[in-house]
């Protein structure tokens, strides 16, 4: 089970023991459980009534002699070395919380499985 440090709440015990067992049973391997901001909370909600709000998707042609392995293990120290990059966002019936978890769970698509 991963550490339990929690962050910006004021009353810890509760809120964040409610956070927690949601993203445990969500099996995220946490590091850090901060409450959502209410801008934060903003855009999530926008997002759920029209899922092209706030969202940006780039696609990018590759051409050449590629190393997609490569491309991949230096895509995986960014996100190890910027929390914001693994932060998730989880409902909690406490509330809104981001979640950094421990691990990078970027999902890759592409042809040939790339």
């Amino acid at each position: 089970m991963s550490a339990r440090r929690f962050t910006g709440w004021t009353q810890q015990s509760a809120q964040a023991a409610a956070a927690f067992s949601t993203c445990m049973h969500l099996s995220l391997s946490l590091c850090v459980l901060h409450p959502a901001t209410p801008l934060q909370a903003g855009f999530l909600s926008a997002m759920m009534r029209d899922a092209s709000e706030y969202t940006v998707q780039s696609t990018f042609d590759l051409t050449g002699n590629m190393n997609v392995q490569r491309l991949r293990a230096m895509w995986h120290t960014v996100a190890m070395t910027h929390p914001i990059v693994r932060t998730v966002f989880v409902s909690t019936v406490s509330g809104l919380v981001q979640a950094v978890t421990k691990d990078d769970r970027t999902e890759w698509t592409g042809p040939d499985g790339v």
